[in-house]
């Protein structure tokens, strides 16, 4: 069966996005988030974050020009795996649910085990079918659409922060 429209692969490539994004905003905070896992060396924590950042960015462009079929969900899928080991690890020892990966404020934050397995079983559902992909075509509308969501995130974040700017000083 062939889908006109990667509606999967969108949904995949908009969350790699995101996590990228809010990750690269804020890299101070995901180092301390790497840091809260306790499963590296102090000394490695920036060469982890570039390097989930990069890995990150990589799946994004995979899953948005539909590149490496097959590769792409096995690299988003073993990424997804480890994440919930470590989450799992976490979560006896520190008794947290939670991560930042999306942000601060993010309700993908609350449940990531399960919305790790959710990713992964989108993932095993993209390799079941041949996704259509004309390269001047739903790539490019992507590339847009992911683009657009995420300047749309970006200002309601900044929106929210001024917000609570003035009423912090009013």
């Amino acid at each position: 069966m062939i889908l006109n429209i990667p509606v999967i692969n969108f949904i995949i490539a908009l969350l790699f996005l995101i996590s990228f994004y809010m990750k690269v905003v804020n890299i101070e905070n995901f180092k301390y988030e790497i840091a809260s896992y306790n499963v590296l060396p102090k000394q490695l924590l920036l060469i982890s974050a570039i390097s989930i950042l990069i890995y990150e960015f990589f799946l994004v462009i995979l899953f948005c020009l539909g590149l490496l079929p097959m590769i792409k969900e096995i690299l988003g899928i073993t990424l997804m795996c480890i994440f919930t080991l470590i989450t799992i690890k976490k979560r006896k020892s520190a008794s947290s649910s939670t991560c930042a990966c999306f942000g601060n404020d993010s309700l993908l934050n609350k449940f990531p085990v399960t919305r790790n397995i959710i990713i992964s079983i989108l993932m095993v559902i993209n390799l079941m079918y041949n996704v259509d992909y004309s390269i001047g075509g739903n790539s490019l509308l992507i590339v847009f659409l992911l683009s657009s969501i995420v300047l749309v995130i970006d200002i309601s974040q900044t929106i929210q922060k001024y917000k609570q700017y003035i009423e912090f000083y009013e």
